[in-house]
């Protein structure tokens, strides 16, 4: 190899790195941009940042998150069979919100009268798409459509418009500051 050769190679080396560093910090940049964009007001407590991400244009933050700064009580259940599902339940007055499901599956976000927990009891706010084999009960998600609640670290992460229409909440996006925006959500009915 000549010198010529290396000075080309070390040079294609030097500007691939530099495009990378370039790149990556561009995305980094696009990506802290989005996440501020929009704050989040539960009540009177505000969602720190870092809990919130913005998925496909839909903003979601943790289901624990949702019920602690509202004040509920919030149980988990684990069911296992053909495939294990995973019930997150908060009981209200009058209804349960559940959001369940798994990966394979997909979350829903649904609510049923309370003391009523057959299938067609439910009213399901989100569904997921499902592919299903003919005369079967063996389903998977359509990742392509998939637009439900997702696991994020460990923790539930749930859209707060599909959380607010489930218990009956009142959702207001306020214009804060050039593209900023805060998604404010408050209770109209105490434990509906």
């Amino acid at each position: 190899m000549t010198v010529h050769h290396i000075k080309r190679k070390f040079l294609a080396g030097v500007l691939l790195v530099f495009a990378l560093l370039g790149w990556s910090v561009n995305i980094d940049d696009t990506a802290a941009a989005a996440k501020s964009k929009y704050a989040v007001q539960l009540g009177n407590a505000t969602v720190p940042q870092n809990e919130i991400l913005n998925e496909h244009g839909m903003i979601l933050v943790p289901l624990s998150t949702i019920t602690g700064s509202m004040g509920l009580d919030m149980s988990y259940a684990f069911q296992p069979g053909l495939y294990d599902y995973h019930v997150y339940a908060i009981p209200q007055k009058t209804k349960t919100v559940e959001v369940w499901g798994n990966d394979y599956r997909g979350y829903w976000v649904s609510t049923h009268p309370n003391g009523k927990e057959e299938y067609e009891d439910y009213t399901h706010v989100y569904q997921p798409d499902q592919d299903c084999a003919p005369n079967s009960d063996v389903c998977r998600v359509l990742k392509k459509s998939y637009r439900g609640p997702i696991i994020r670290d460990g923790q539930l992460y749930v859209q707060v418009r599909w959380v607010a229409q489930a218990f009956d909440w009142n959702l207001t996006i306020i214009p804060h500051g050039k593209g900023q925006f805060v998604i404010k959500i408050t209770s109209n009915t105490e434990g509906s």
